[in-house]
């Protein structure tokens, strides 16, 4: 032949060769970036292992591709989760472990158990007795690559991956699909460590709201309670707990200060059930030793709330809300700084309300008296703050008592 010829007719075969390595190079690049978009646009698990396994086959033109996790029983399964392509009864042909005592295991139990990339080719070829082989060539599933998807030295599962080509899978192949698994085992893992930080934060909301149903049953009960005792004080309770919320929205405090105030409001006298209740209801003037009994109840308010399980400031603000702010209140006679803002508020939407309000003892003052009391004596007994914001609220803002029957829970 003329050497001619035959030098052309090499180049040719040549020249194919580096076109089919170059196609073959070009279409695992694409495999390689959709994958990622892939990792990019998938919000779930499963979402993201179907996405995956449909662009191995229809970007990196093989013939099926799947996805197993390892089962930690006692045959130490491989669990199918997902797969792309004509799979044609396959994975349900054969046994599908990644026990160490099984020999002629699949190349996903194989990658599984060792941790290690399992390349075979020629499946079509007789070696001894492998199942799996036998399996995949008759479906013309002529070589297999099986990838571990490990993250933080944990194997996930394994990717594996047949072709139609007894000698498919070349190394630059090899290079771009392992580095498309490492991707899938982040991916995988960023997924589960953000579904179970989300667990984790709904388990926290269920029990936050379980915690909140118990506090309010509480409060309910230790309302009706007194209610039982006393129905003066118990309205008296609830208008108060309203008017302080409103004063405390009115300063601009945080909403946990606020409900913190409300449930204090609700129950700041709830030390009352350790007075007699001819005492509390009796129509004319107390003695000294009768006067010095009814102070002490934000005392026993106090030593009732911490053995309960309302937040921690609210018994602080129920043992200090008859404090006053030039020291001239009880029962410790705290002045100033040393009173929470929380009580200060309380104490003045507890004055308002008590003298607007009627009494066994007496009538009704009205809404104006009350006023004049927070407006005369602001720097003196009450935080001036405080005494503009609920001057304000009545003046400017046309606020109104709410009416004895209204819910006790403000919102």
């Amino acid at each position: 032949m003329d050497n001619r010829i035959l030098g052309a007719s090499q180049g040719s075969v040549g020249s194919k060769r580096g076109r089919l390595v170059h196609k073959s190079l070009n279409r695992a690049f694409d495999t390689l970036r959709e994958g990622n978009y892939a990792l990019v646009r998938s919000h779930t698990e499963t979402v993201l292992l179907n996405k995956m396994c449909r662009v191995i086959v229809d970007l990196g033109g093989y013939p099926f591709a799947w996805i197993g996790f390892p089962k930690n029983g006692r045959y130490k399964k491989v669990h199918p989760v997902v797969y792309a392509g004509d799979e044609k009864g396959y994975l349900s042909s054969i046994e599908l472990t990644w026990s160490q005592i099984k020999r002629s295991k699949d190349p996903a139990g194989t990658a599984i158990q060792t941790g290690e990339v399992s390349l075979e080719k020629n499946l079509a070829k007789k070696n001894g007795f492998t199942p799996w082989k036998t399996e995949a060539s008759k479906r013309g599933f002529l070589s297999s690559v099986a990838f571990p998807l490990i993250r933080d030295n944990r194997t996930l599962g394994a990717v594996n991956i047949f072709s139609g080509d007894p000698k498919g899978f070349g190394k630059e192949d090899l290079v771009l699909l392992s580095a498309l698994a490492e991707d899938l085992s982040y991916g995988i893992a960023a997924i589960r460590t953000r579904e179970k930080k989300k667990t984790v934060e709904e388990k926290l909301r269920e029990s936050q709201v379980r915690v909140q149903r118990t506090i309010e049953v509480t409060i309910q009960a230790l309302s009706t309670t007194i209610e039982m005792r006393d129905p003066y004080t118990a309205g008296h309770q609830r208008r108060v707990a309203a008017l302080a919320s409103a004063i405390a929205e009115e300063m601009g405090l945080t909403k946990e200060k606020v409900d913190a105030i409300n449930i204090a409001g609700v129950i700041h006298d709830i030390g009352k059930i350790y007075i007699p209740v001819e005492i509390l209801t009796r129509p004319g003037k107390l003695s000294e030793y009768e006067v010095n009994i009814i102070k002490a109840h934000p005392k026993y308010g106090y030593d009732i709330m911490i053995e309960t399980e309302v937040p921690e400031p609210v018994a602080e603000i129920v043992h200090q809300h008859h404090e006053r702010v030039n020291g001239s209140g009880y029962p410790e006679g705290k002045k100033g700084e040393e009173i929470l803002l929380e009580s200060k508020i309380l104490s003045v939407a507890d004055v308002v309300e008590a003298m607007s309000s009627h009494r066994p003892y007496r009538p009704a003052l009205g809404i104006d008296v009350a006023l004049d009391e927070i407006n005369n004596h602001k720097g003196i007994y009450y935080d001036p703050e405080v005494a503009d914001a609920c001057l304000g609220l009545f003046e400017k803002k046309g606020y109104e008592l709410i009416p004895e029957s209204q819910s006790p829970f403000h919102h």
